[in-house]
């Protein structure tokens, strides 16, 4: 059996100046034409697929490419919270230009640089070098790249990939002897919704690569794909897609494997083979989907108590990206494939996935799973029970978590699993 697969994405580069102010807080943005040099990488051959790589420039990106519902929500809500309650904090100017971090963290570091007094220039300058460098990262984050599977009798498989290499200042001799982590995100999804994640761990000092979904947004499938996805009682054709993908970014040596929500039970899969349990030194898991057998009814009703769960918690609204199509219009063949295999993976989000069990890593590895016990949607606290006989699991269950706080709470969460993964 042969794969044949393309890559077109972002090695490592290094990093422009940093583009914040360095006399005050808020931050500034890159220029709108920000397109790094020409770079290029290539896929080695391994024994159980034949791949080629083709050589592209990267792309860098100044804005995330898709529509970002909750996001427009948010531009919304603040104009009318800023026509209410005007900023009073001093010296603000009335219109600045934004930098590439969300809002929300953007805020958090403008209220930490305020709680300082004046009288400490030496904190407020070490608040500002962090901005420097959460925004480069943000900056790395939008150069993204496309890789393309081509699987026999289903065809070529296109999805985004996003390769995040940390600053060197934030890497450590700890940090540099771990293996890079290997993200799936959600149902269906591009990057962005695990955008939070991905660029909290890159602070934090580790390699992150995100592989999306042949039939989000920015992928390109194939009636064949979906045909087979409405057909798998598993998540079949999925797995093969990832395991293909994955094999290829990462032919040899060992990898973390990390998943949110939908990507939960796919990593399940994975991890029930071989190969890849002599090579997953670590899994995380966050609520993860299929937990539970349940009707689509069920299913609208968790979803509608997620969303009330955002009521008491706005303020963190723009950490949280709820994807919507693409910006620039998307081919309606390509639009009728994929809302066929969303509704596929959809039925299968409701019934109770049969990898849990048998998932492993390798040896000295722990598999943690994140739950949060208001997590309605999915009920990943309810796989605690399923999974207790495995050794290699540390379940950590949140007791106010909703199935987004991961997304939306990423620094406070990913301590957890760090303590979690060292215990």
């Amino acid at each position: 059996m042969f794969h044949d697969l393309v890559i077109a994405g972002p090695p490592g580069f290094e990093p422009g100046r940093a583009v914040l102010e360095t006399a005050m807080l808020p931050l500034t943005s890159w220029p709108s034409a920000c397109i790094l040099p020409q770079d290029v990488y290539y896929v080695q051959e391994n024994s159980m697929n034949e791949a080629h790589g083709e050589l592209h420039p990267p792309i860098q990106e100044t804005e995330v490419p898709e529509r970002n519902l909750l996001e427009r929500f948010d531009r919304l809500w603040y104009l009318v919270r800023a026509a209410t309650h005007p900023s009073r904090i001093p010296g603000e100017p009335r219109e600045i230009n934004r930098s590439l971090l969300n809002r929300n963290v953007r805020a958090d570091l403008l209220r930490r640089y305020y709680e300082l007094p004046k009288t400490d220039p030496d904190g407020r300058k070490r608040i500002i070098a962090e901005a420097h460098i959460r925004d480069e990262i943000a900056r790395r984050y939008l150069n993204q790249g496309e890789i393309t599977v081509n699987l026999p009798d289903l065809g070529p498989q296109t999805s985004r990939l996003l390769i995040l290499d940390p600053p060197e200042s934030q890497t450590t001799l700890e940090t540099e002897k771990k293996p890079p982590i290997y993200l799936i995100p959600s149902i269906s999804a591009d990057i962005d919704p695990v955008g939070g994640l991905a660029q909290e761990l890159a602070f934090m000092g580790r390699k992150v690569v995100v592989i999306g979904y042949p039939e989000s947004s920015l992928g390109r499938t194939t009636a064949e794909f979906a045909d087979k996805a409405s057909r798998s009682p598993n998540y079949e054709p999925h797995v093969t897609f990832f395991k293909c993908a994955l094999r290829q970014v990462a032919p040899e040596g060992e990898i973390e494997l990390w998943a949110d929500s939908t990507g939960g039970p796919i990593v399940s899969e994975i991890l029930n083979d071989q190969a890849f349990q002599k090579r997953v030194s670590q899994a995380v898991l966050f609520s993860p989907a299929s937990s539970v057998d349940q009707s689509r009814m069920e299913l609208a009703a968790g979803l509608a108590y997620e969303i009330g769960g955002f009521s008491g918690m706005l303020g963190r609204l723009p950490a949280y990206s709820l994807v919507w199509g693409r910006k620039t219009p998307d081919l309606p063949h390509q639009d009728k494939i994929k809302s066929a295999i969303f509704n596929a993976q959809l039925d299968k989000v409701c019934r109770k996935a049969k990898s849990w069990q048998q998932m492993k890593v390798k040896e000295g590895g722990k598999i943690v799973i994140w739950a949060g016990k208001n997590d309605r949607l999915t009920r990943s606290y309810e796989l605690e029970q399923e999974v207790s006989d495995n050794p290699q699991v540390v379940f950590l269950k949140e007791e106010q978590g909703l199935h987004v706080t991961p997304l939306i709470e990423p620094q406070r969460i990913l301590r957890d699993i760090s303590a979690a993964q060292k215990s």
